[in-house]
């Protein structure tokens, strides 16, 4: 069913991330992807998760989708989860 394209598709996020392990800017490419993944599924919380790791790991100038799919991400975040503070900024 679709829960297994879900996670197929997060396991080849997951190898993408590893391939891409002393690129930053592909490592935050693959988190940006897995972030809208865990969107389009709900996973509220592991978004979050996502959230705090792209924010650790820095920005390197992504381009303006990367950006507009991370302030939705926060939206929805701090919406579901009731923390408006966190990500308002």
């Amino acid at each position: 069913g679709a829960l297994h394209m879900f996670d197929a598709a997060r396991a080849q996020l997951g190898a993408a991330e590893a391939i891409a392990h002393d690129r930053q800017e592909l490592v935050l490419s693959a988190v940006v992807a897995s972030l809208e993944l865990t969107g389009r599924q709900g996973d509220f919380r592991r978004s979050f998760t996502l959230l705090e790791r792209h924010k650790a790991l820095g920005t390197t100038g992504g381009d303006r989708t990367d950006e507009h799919i991370l302030l939705v991400a926060r939206a929805q975040v701090s919406a579901a989860m009731g923390d408006c503070a966190a990500y308002a900024a």
